[in-house]
């Protein structure tokens, strides 16, 4: 059984094939972190917003807009919450 400072790592077996790097990262980045993190890089498409009618009413500036990939961890803890809010 996983302790309360250990980290449950969460992944969609649908997107197979996770670098090791991308998890050496996450953990690197975000192990110490209360309630965990997510992989997520920088959005590099170019986004618009609809005006409800199909046509185009702006651009969306990128700057600080992030793309989640599906690989995620948590502390047992807050885990256990979201787990227990689910069901």
């Amino acid at each position: 059984m996983a302790e309360a400072k250990d980290n449950i790592l969460v992944h969609d077996a649908a997107r197979c094939c996770l670098p090791a790097e991308a998890l050496t990262r996450l953990l690197d980045e975000a192990g110490e972190n209360d309630e965990g993190g997510i992989l997520a890089i920088p959005v590099a498409d170019t986004l618009k917003r609809s005006d409800g009618s199909h046509h185009i009413d702006e651009t969306v500036a990128r700057a600080g807009l992030w793309q989640r990939k599906r690989r995620s961890f948590f502390r047992r803890p807050c885990y256990t919450e979201l787990y227990r809010l689910m069901i």
